[in-house]
């Protein structure tokens, strides 16, 4: 079973003309944000594709590694400086 959305159809697109009452920037941002949820759902697709492949010990391997760079990169992550 495919956890993906589907490719065609309805559900696919945000379609802007069904919703006479938006805005031109309301537009342009639900046309970004499908546009966004498309190139993620591509790229979610190609890891997934890529996992499948894998061993479960490279699988293993590669988890590891992913969780050792978050943690590298928001270990020195402060707060927002502080307001006077």
């Amino acid at each position: 079973m495919s956890l993906l959305a589907p490719k065609k159809g309805p559900g696919r697109i945000t379609r802007v003309s069904t919703q006479p009452n938006i805005g031109n920037e309301e537009a342009e941002r639900l046309e970004f944000e499908a546009e966004l949820n498309a190139s993620a759902d591509k790229v979610f697709h190609a890891l997934e594709n890529a996992r499948s492949k894998m061993t479960p010990e490279k699988r293993e391997r590669a988890i590891r590694n992913s969780e050792a760079i978050l943690r590298k990169a928001t270990d020195g992550v402060r707060p927002g400086r502080k307001r006077a």
